[in-house]
């Protein structure tokens, strides 16, 4: 059994599995511990993770990028990002985002949900074909930023991965557990921990107490579009600028072009970290021209100085929330790969005024955190008691609204714990039955509408109640809306004087069950912002049809690949290790049809469908597979008649002497053993005779098979005799004991007179003397 962890970031994406041993991160089908979250539509398949990447260069327009910062937002929010990008976007129905894509030469339009959903159910695969097994449970890492929108977004691309996503937890929380479970923590005073998170496209600070058996959350502050990118677009800028002004050339005019400084710059940055200085070099960027500039540390730091300034923002928002100084804190955990910029953690130690802590690997603490969540929430593993206190990211209010008024009440705050749960409850600003409105907001919107129509009458004072809660995952619910009336007390009745004292007990009884308060249920309709059932359910469908798709188009490919490895191979053998073996006549066929099989290949049967491609090697193996099977054989039937003489010798020489650990077994089994061998010893000796006399152009006329079974079947025979223990030795008799004479008396019972029947034998002088 095991449970997994998913750090899905906007670059890259791991996976740690927890089993009985402890958190592995495990790699993928190249070897490498990083996914790129890539997805790429191709001519015949999608290509996912590594191989979209390998193709990204060759396939721009089909191949997504950046899908994490497409995830559950509203496509008019993202319009200068997808300005650098090189696929095409478009407005879904809904608001959100959509991608136009070319699949299999068929325009088609998938969504940013369905797009992760692919790269999940890569990750999924990934997975399962490390632990040969199904995978069950995950916990998928989010920014602390994300949304209601996008965690729903996220958790809708899991189901149509086919996943179950047992808690969506934040990165910033799934790397303090990561850090805090294996340490020895104190009771009492917390301890206190800073985690700085700088990735490609955001930066996060958090502020985490620890202690034994717990973490707890404190405060945490993001900056969403600052992080490693930033300062790859500012060289970006720069360099753009340099070969427009040496080379005339304008990279924003070739999109290929472009993202090839991207990477250049990428390296560049990374080089700088180890370097006071470092080239950017770039062969045939465009028009046919080399480029190629050098830059120090000293001007790359004077280059991104805004970009420094902007990593300071969140850390000075966990400071203020806290009421800290950087010196309270025991320890300051910088993670994340922007941080490994050796400008980045110059520019944190000056502000700071202390010296950063490096212990986390930047690349594996999240995903490890979030398979330790998920083996904790599972009922199969025994995992040390670490309770995770997460709080709430934004403030969420509720709005009541009816035709005679609104009334507001805020359920939740930025400290509210997750997950919680409290009911609410509404004076009811009007005088008669009216249907209302309950508005779910958070600052970034409307997250739910809840509507009752159906208000049934009343006539007292009445409220209205329901019951809210965040859930594991941070997204918020309402339920159990319910009217509640305060009913006036009834009168009190005069009690007649004829009344036994067993009425008046009942009656009184009454009395104390009195209700004073009436709640009727309500029917209400919950409308959620991006939320489609019909629509997820077509997806799934979707999802499942393309990766049938995928999974025939790579059977085809490697049949095709079968096909093309077999015509080589086999022209090849024909003129060197099989040429013996095939009478000119076969050579001279089989080479025709791989010729023609061959030309046929590359012309007709590029695109041949994956049974075209079996039935073309299944013909060219019919002829082709009797010819190696008489070299085969020819090899290897020296060694199987080996090991049957070998075998025969040996044992028709253990059974023939006369050695003492033998004596006990039967002559005519030793003569069975000595006969048989014999016997296969003359067989084995005839088939060796037969076979030099037949060509080596015609099949082999000693069948190996039958050698190697008859061989076992005498070591068997000969093993079951041979081993046979030897006979116990008899035991010594025993002389009997003489018995003194003795007169009876009546208390004893007297020895039974032997009949005539019965006479005792008598003793012979020899047992006297024995």
């Amino acid at each position: 059994m095991f449970v997994v962890g998913f750090d899905f970031g906007t670059k890259q994406c791991t996976i740690a599995v927890a089993q009985k041993g402890g958190v592995d991160v495990i790699a993928n089908e190249v070897s490498n511990r990083l996914t790129p979250s890539l997805v790429s539509f191709g001519e015949k398949e999608r290509y996912i993770g590594e191989p979209a990447a390998t193709n990204h260069l060759r396939n721009i327009r089909n191949t997504i990028t950046n899908i994490k910062r497409f995830i559950g937002v509203k496509f008019a929010d993202v319009q200068d990002e997808l300005k650098s990008e090189s696929f095409n976007a478009f407005e879904l129905p809904n608001g959100q985002i959509g991608f136009n894509v070319q699949l299999c030469g068929e325009s088609r339009q998938i969504s940013a949900v369905a797009t992760l959903g692919s790269l999940l159910g890569k990750l999924k695969r990934t997975t399962e074909a490390f632990a040969k097994a199904p995978l069950r449970e995950v916990v998928v890492s989010v920014p602390v930023y994300w949304t209601e929108y996008q965690r729903r977004a996220l958790l809708n691309a899991g189901t149509i991965a086919g996943l179950n996503i047992t808690r969506l937890i934040n990165e910033s929380t799934a790397t303090a557990l990561s850090y805090g479970i294996y340490k020895d923590l104190p009771e009492d005073n917390p301890l206190k921990v800073m985690f700085i998170d700088i990735g490609d496209s955001s930066t996060t600070v958090s502020a985490i107490d620890f202690k034994k058996g717990q973490l707890q959350v404190k405060a945490t502050a993001c900056e969403k579009d600052v992080g490693g990118r930033n300062f790859d677009a500012t060289l970006l800028k720069y360099w753009a600028n340099e070969f427009k002004k040496n080379y005339k050339i304008d990279i924003y005019e070739n999109k290929k072009a472009l993202i090839r400084t991207q990477q250049a710059c990428e390296k560049l940055k990374k080089m700088l970290s180890s370097n006071f200085e470092a080239p950017i070099s770039i062969d045939s960027l465009m028009d046919d021209k080399d480029v190629k500039g050098m830059m120090n540390r000293d001007q790359f730091e004077a280059l991104i100085q805004s970009d420094l300034e902007a990593l300071l923002v969140p850390v000075k928002k966990v400071l203020e929330a806290t009421g800290m100084t950087p010196d309270q804190f025991s320890s300051i955990e910088v993670t994340g790969g922007g941080t490994r910029s050796t400008s980045v953690q110059k520019k944190l130690v000056e502000f700071l005024g202390r010296d950063l802590s490096k212990t986390i690997n930047s690349e594996e603490s999240v995903c490890r955190g979030c398979a330790l969540q998920c083996a904790m929430m599972s009922p199969v593993f025994k995992v040390r008691q670490f309770a995770v206190n997460e709080i709430a990211s934004y403030p969420i209010q509720v709005q009541f609204k009816s035709a005679s008024g609104d009334q507001n009440l805020q359920v939740f705050n930025n400290v509210s714990p997750v997950p919680s749960a409290k009911p609410i409850r509404f004076s009811f600003p009007i005088t008669k039955a009216e249907p209302f409105q309950l508005l779910v907001t958070a600052p970034y919107g409307t997250l739910q509408t809840i509507t009752v129509n159906n208000v049934p009458a009343f006539t007292n004072k009445t409220t209205v109640k329901a019951r809210v809660w965040l859930d594991v995952h941070g997204i918020f619910h309402l339920d159990e809306v319910k009217m509640v009336e305060t009913l006036p007390e009834e009168p009190e009745q005069p009690k007649e004087d004829k009344m036994d004292e067993t009425q008046q007990h009942e009656e009184k009884k009454e009395e104390v069950k009195k209700v004073k308060v009436q709640e009727t249920p309500l029917e209400y309709t919950v409308v959620i912002p991006y939320q489609d059932k019909a629509e997820l359910m077509r997806e799934v469908e979707e999802e499942g049809k393309m990766h049938a798709a995928d999974c025939l188009a790579s059977e085809t490919a490697d049949k095709k690949n079968a096909l093309e490895s077999y015509i080589y191979d086999m022209r090849s053998k024909l003129s060197g290790a099989l040429k013996p073996f095939a009478t000119e006549q076969e050579s001279n066929n089989l080479m025709s049809l791989l010729t023609t099989a061959e030309d046929w290949l590359y012309g007709d049967g590029e695109d041949a469908t994956k049974s075209v491609y079996v039935a073309k090697l299944d013909e060219l193996q019919k002829i082709g597979n009797p010819i190696e099977k008489r070299r085969t054989d020819r090899e290897n039937y020296p060694e199987a008649v080996d090991g049957l003489r070998q075998s025969t010798s040996f044992y028709k020489h253990e059974a023939s002497s006369n050695a003492e650990k033998y004596e006990h077994i039967a002559q005519e089994d030793k003569d069975k053993i000595i006969a048989e061998s014999d016997h296969l010893a003359q067989w084995v000796e005839s088939l060796v005779a037969k076979e030099k006399s037949v060509p080596v152009t015609q099949n082999c006329t000693i069948n190996i098979a039958e050698v190697n079974t008859k061989r076992q079947q005498f070591e068997t025979m000969a093993k079951q005799i041979l081993n046979k223990p030897k006979p116990a030795p008899p035991k010594p008799q025993t002389p009997p004991t003489p018995q003194p004479a003795s007169t009876s008396t009546p208390d004893q019972p007297q020895p039974e007179k032997p009949t005539e029947t019965q006479q005792p034998p008598a003793q012979d002088a020899s047992m006297e003397c024995d």
